[in-house]
């Protein structure tokens, strides 16, 4: 009922099944993760004609990429461009496993184990020395630990409180979901990234359908 509240389009050729995301769950704390995937590319002129559309009525274009198939290379390229063009504020969230090109972005958001696939560096210092060129703006989440950026060539931290984890799955979406929101209402880096940390701190302290009550 809440898809159905906004525009969500479906760009597959035919009906497939969903991906399916199973969790096995012991004594409140994950033990086993199983997914069940359905991968089909997209139809790309398809999404480039609806893009193309609509992107006057957009206030940022996020590029999340789950290595499910619809997020490749050649859309990536087209999309970012027109992206680019339109002075679109852009965001990726990528995967080791689908080399993206970093240019024509304002933001990517990576965790410490991708920020040092990507920068072949094992120091935050050396990793943002690598990767934050093109004045593209790296943001590392941290885990526990909460997340950094770096402004004016420093490193700005947003610490999260200590809790007890409970439920870390989709803590990322909850983190980029929240920095876009924050960022996009305030254009101010530090305080986005401090509010997306207390988010999704708060977030993972539930567990399950718990979270929609909160």
């Amino acid at each position: 009922s809440l898809v159905n509240k906004i525009n969500i389009f479906d760009f597959a050729e035919k009906k497939y099944k969903l991906t399916l995301k199973e969790r096995i769950i012991v004594n409140q704390n994950y033990f086993l993760r199983k997914d069940y995937d359905a991968e089909e590319p997209p139809n790309i002129e398809r999404v480039l004609t609806t893009f193309n559309e609509l992107v006057n009525t957009y206030d940022a274009i996020v590029f999340v990429d789950y290595d499910k198939g619809f997020l490749n290379k050649n859309i990536f390229d087209l999309l970012s461009k027109i992206a680019a063009e339109n002075n679109l504020l852009s965001i990726l969230d990528p995967n080791i496993n689908n080399e993206l090109d970093f240019k024509n972005l304002d933001f990517i958001k990576l965790n410490e184990s991708e920020a040092e696939y990507f920068s072949k560096k094992n120091t935050l210092e050396d990793i943002f020395k690598t990767l934050n060129k093109n004045n593209l703006n790296l943001i590392i989440t941290l885990s526990s630990k909460g997340a950094v950026t770096e402004i004016d060539n420093e490193l700005i931290f947003a610490h999260s409180k200590k809790i007890k984890p409970v439920d870390v799955s989709g803590c990322g979406d909850v983190f980029l979901a929240n920095f876009i929101s924050n960022y996009i209402k305030t254009n101010n880096l530090k305080l986005s990234l401090e509010n997306s940390v207390n988010e999704s701190t708060k977030y993972v302290s539930f567990f399950g359908n718990k979270k929609s009550d909160n």
